[in-house]
């Protein structure tokens, strides 16, 4: 969920190289003292699909896709800074996996094509706060989707909720990093011959890091340690790939 106060959770097909065309437009308004609106229409339509392998052996139509964000921002104070953005997109003739076959020791995908309508909202919110006690920065996000239930990569379908939080602290030469984020069940077909959806996702990873910053010499060193899913929780973000789970390090920086 990173990024522009208007990005939304990509909604789009699985991509493969075709001729096409697409366009957008969008504004941005500050109303005083300190709130933002901002717009965005997205069209885009991809030629059809050939010499990929379909179900039944049907015609891979053309796509369309229209995409429509609104969005407003508070910006009064470093402190909290809210960011509220829908969206909604719609795609005619979406291609994604429907099933998997085996051919010569081989799994082949076999894709399919339907109408697709996602929209949903986004909010984030984060701030910046100095003390005596060092720099604080903290984010949040929250993504909720809705609509149809489409396969959006390589057999994945989108999760209906997701958040991330972010925690970064700076005393002198020390700072702190948490990280945190929270995916809802989905589903995924990716590789299934038996043509079933399973569930997914549904698990909570936290990252952290220590860190100290040092002179040697002319050069800034800095060393930390880290700790990536330190819940130990080894789900699935593609069927059949599980996380390595909890991973202990210490990585050493030099800046010349």
């Amino acid at each position: 969920m990173n990024g522009s106060p208007c990005a939304a959770t990509d909604s789009g097909p699985v991509s493969h190289p075709r001729s096409g065309q697409d366009s957008s437009t969008g504004f941005t308004w500050r109303p005083p003292p300190a709130w933002r609106a901002t717009g965005r229409f997205y069209f885009a339509q991809q030629g059809g699909l050939s010499g990929v392998p379909s179900v039944n052996n049907q015609v891979l139509e053309p796509e369309t896709q229209r995409k429509l964000e609104a969005g407003v921002r508070y910006e009064g104070t470093p402190a909290f800074v809210p960011t509220f953005t829908v969206f909604r997109a719609a795609i005619d003739h979406a291609k994604q996996p429907e099933r998997y076959v085996s051919v010569g020791g081989f799994t082949v995908a076999l894709f399919g094509q339907r109408d697709v309508v996602r929209s949903g909202f986004e909010l984030q919110a984060e701030g910046d706060v100095a003390s005596r006690w060092g720099d604080t920065r903290y984010r949040f996000g929250w993504t909720h989707l809705t609509g149809t239930e489409a396969l959006v990569d390589q057999g994945r379908s989108a999760p209906a909720d997701s958040y991330t939080a972010g925690l970064q602290h700076a005393w002198e030469h020390w700072d702190v990093n948490l990280s945190a984020t929270r995916m809802s069940t989905f589903t995924s077909n990716f590789q299934a011959v038996n043509a079933q959806t399973f569930p997914i996702g549904g698990y909570t990873r936290l990252d952290l890091n220590v860190g100290r910053r040092f002179r040697l010499g002319a050069s800034v060193v800095r060393t930390a340690l880290f700790g990536r899913n330190v819940t130990d929780d080894r789900y699935q973000t593609q069927l059949g790939f599980r996380d390595a789970g909890r991973i202990w390090g210490v990585e050493v920086a030099i800046d010349l």
